[in-house]
């Protein structure tokens, strides 16, 4: 399961919609406060919460992401070379 927004409410831009980021699993690794329920993030028990030590950490920082664990944005994997160097076009 993976989710992509391409704008927020406020109208602007995303990195989602230069494919520069992309969101797994949702449900099982919310961002807190605004996108689901920090009750349903159980890295080392559901299959589907990303974990500090999984194989798609690993993966996606070989190619140059980052993941949103730093912010409590579980799902979320950014492209921050891509993403600094082109965001301000889209309103961020």
């Amino acid at each position: 399961n993976n989710s992509c927004f391409c704008l927020y409410p406020r109208g602007n831009g995303s990195a989602h919609c230069i494919g520069a980021a992309v969101d797994i699993n949702p449900d099982q690794n919310p961002m807190p406060g605004q996108y689901g329920d920090i009750k349903n993030y159980k890295p080392g028990v559901d299959p589907y919460s990303i974990a500090s030590t999984d194989k798609i950490v690993e993966i996606f920082g070989k190619y140059g992401f980052e993941w949103g664990n730093s912010y409590q944005d579980y799902m979320h994997f950014g492209y921050l070379e891509c993403v600094s160097a082109n965001m301000s076009k889209y309103g961020n």
